[in-house]
């Protein structure tokens, strides 16, 4: 999982260095790899009984669906509003869902891993 995070923010600073005739190739590669993070930590989640699950996957989700808004917005040739998002916005979004979901998910992952049950006051 941390290769996972590490290789989004990696993506998202050749975005924000990129110029305006990349940009748009690169923005629509950043949605597709976030697309197999996200489907990557969801089937983790299949291993793991937690509560907090369909919160999680929510979140993906809603965060899937603004990228796909903006990745149209981008394409049609508004790369203000892509520029912005990739640069204030997701990682920002990615900081906070990483060390809140992510973490308590990473840890009932390792507890599961180890043969113990994760508790279900986990959130």
């Amino acid at each position: 999982m941390d290769r996972l995070h590490h290789d989004l923010f990696i993506a998202l600073d050749a975005l924000c260095g990129s110029d305006d005739v990349a940009f748009c190739t690169k923005f629509t590669a950043f949605v597709t790899q976030i697309e197999q993070a996200f489907r990557k930590e969801e089937s983790w989640m299949d291993d793991v009984d937690l509560l907090t699950n369909a919160a999680h996957q929510e979140q993906h989700a809603r965060t899937l669906a603004a990228l796909h808004h903006i990745h149209a917005l981008v394409m049609d040739g508004n790369l203000d509003i892509g520029r912005h998002v990739v640069k204030d916005l997701l990682p920002q979004w990615l900081s906070f869902h990483f060390s809140t979901m992510d973490a308590t998910f990473a840890l009932a992952l390792q507890l599961t891993e180890m043969g113990r049950e994760p508790s279900p006051l986990m959130i």
